[in-house]
């Protein structure tokens, strides 16, 4: 396909796309741990709070900036917090169409993108505000900028392409080693030149950021919290690759004759960002060997099969199936690729056809879940939730607002967001394993200088913890003195209010607190 075609289907991809998923995904209340985790200190930073020094920052700092600029810009809702990951997950799905059209066949490119887009968007807890989907599309059209610059179409490309891999570092700091892969590749190539301005991009984006830090006065903070990060994170966070929330026995059980077939094609399909990336490295290595592929296109293609590897290194820790699938991009695009051009018709016709079955399945289940929901107003927007949850998320609304303040525990910061409840603490969440006993104490300071109105509280349980954090068996999921002074303070509404296993509670007025208060 020329190349002014392909450019002009990929736009159109990416603008239909995203104006769909904005009507269909952007105001729909999902309930996911991670979401909040952005949403809620992003909004901190948009009105004018420094993260590391402020407020505790979990990671780096690009989408923190990119959500607060979003937020300057439409306000506080949560159209504007899906806002980027929508962006972000329509041009992935545009520049899967593109890569796949570059090196095979339009047709192959249009079924590959198609399938993508079900898998990837049929788990509505799945395309939510996420660092890794801003990472991983500024990786991606990185990588697409750098074969457009290496076919020759404009050195300053290769400007571009440094930064935008720069800014995708500033999201996900492992994100780096896709551009060691691309600065080895020209060097492999002889491009010093190339590499040069590679580069220089990269540089311009890093050391610009660096010095917004230096002038905000965040970034020694800001190297503190990498140094914790790193040795706090991989000790409960560590999984085998492709594992799923409490492994795969659990998908199977009471599963017999065609229920079990069935379940078996679903898992697999479920299983595809972690068997996509080593299939597709190896059965397009194998063609490149055999001399299948020569000159600038064999070097191309050696590019992103390294692009790929690098992609899942930047999954460790924690390279289960979900994060895994935020990488997804690439390992599809070059599945394709392989079924496309070197996969014979009796073998590749049943395989896409078999796996378009089941993704039918995944169709249906996302139209029943939209199907199943209803709209309720909140702090930030109008939402779709489900009708099921209507009679708990009315009843928080109406406790919980803009007036009150909120301390929730230990993991879902986006009940901050849902409420605009203010935040007496300097932590979005306090999680089991990852925190210890010095953020806890930290937590609980704050909390005694400026004791909330109201508490959402979960009783976690071992059992829950691991099936999260399989490695952490031998820690700690309870924070003591934290939970002991809330019990202390606070007791559960008469009627109870639960939204996800979290109990609203209230500061009682014969509570220890309230009397010290008062004296």
């Amino acid at each position: 396909m020329e190349r002014g075609r392909r450019f002009g289907i990929s736009l159109v991809i990416f603008c239909t796309l995203a104006t769909a998923l904005l009507a269909i995904h952007g105001s729909r209340l999902v309930f996911t741990g991670d979401e909040g985790i952005l949403l809620e200190p992003a909004q901190r930073v948009a009105m004018g709070q420094r993260p590391y020094v402020d407020f505790f920052a979990y990671m780096s700092p690009g989408s923190y900036w990119i959500q607060a600029a979003i937020f300057r810009i439409f306000g506080f809702t949560m159209l504007a917090g899906r806002l980027m990951t929508i962006l972000d997950f329509s041009l992935e799905c545009a520049l899967l169409f593109w890569l796949v059209a570059r090196f095979a066949t339009v047709q192959a490119a249009s079924i590959a993108t198609t399938l993508f887009f079900v898998f990837q968007f049929a788990d509505p807890t799945f395309l939510t505000a996420q660092h890794r989907w801003d990472s991983g599309a500024l990786a991606m059209l990185s990588i697409v900028m750098a074969l457009i610059a290496y076919e020759g179409q404009g050195r300053w490309r290769w400007l571009v392409s440094g930064a935008l891999l720069a800014m995708a570092t500033l999201c996900t700091p492992t994100m780096a080693v896709i551009g060691l892969i691309t600065t080895g590749w020209l060097l492999a190539g002889r491009r010093v030149i190339n590499v040069g301005m590679y580069v220089c991009g990269g540089a311009a984006v890093g050391i610009s950021a660096l010095l917004y830090m230096w002038q905000l006065g965040n970034l020694q903070a800001f190297v503190d919290q990498m140094i914790w990060l790193r040795a706090n994170y991989s000790e409960v966070n560590i999984v085998p690759y492709g594992a799923v929330l409490g492994g795969y026995q659990n998908l199977f059980q009471d599963s017999t004759g065609f229920a079990l077939a069935l379940q078996l094609g679903l898992v697999f399909c479920i299983a595809l960002p972690a068997t996509l990336p080593p299939f597709a490295v190896s059965a397009n290595l194998i063609q490149i060997v055999r001399g299948k592929v020569i000159g600038e296109e064999r070097s191309m293609l050696l590019f992103l099969l390294a692009c790929t590897l690098g992609f899942v290194f930047t999954a460790y820790p924690r390279p289960d199936v979900m994060h895994l699938a935020f990488i997804a991009t690439l390992p599809y695009a070059l599945t394709a690729i392989w079924l496309s051009r070197w996969c014979s018709l009796r073998l590749a016709g049943p395989a896409v056809a078999g796996v378009s079955v089941f993704a039918a399945f995944y169709i249906m289940s996302a139209v029943a879940g939209l199907w199943g929901t209803t709209t309720l107003p909140f702090a930030v927007g109008t939402l779709r939730v489900p009708k099921y949850m209507e009679p708990e998320l009315t009843q928080l609304v109406s406790k919980v607002g803009r007036q009150q303040s909120l301390f929730v525990h230990p993991y879902m910061p986006l009940f901050y967001f849902l409420t605009q409840a203010s935040n007496p603490t300097r932590f979005a969440y306090l999680a089991p394993g990852l925190m210890k006993t010095r953020e806890e104490r930290m937590v609980l300071e704050d909390l005694k200088k400026k004791p909330p109105e109201y508490v959402m509280f979960l009783h976690l349980s071992r059992e829950e913890f691991l099936r999260v954090f399989p490695n952490g068996g031998g820690m700690n999921v309870k924070f003591t003195q934290l939970e002991d002074w809330l019990e202390l303070n606070y007791k559960p509404l008469d009627p109870a209010v639960t939204v996800q296993g979290y109990q609203l509670l209230r500061r009682v007025s014969d509570s220890p607190l309230a009397r010290l208060s008062s004296q």
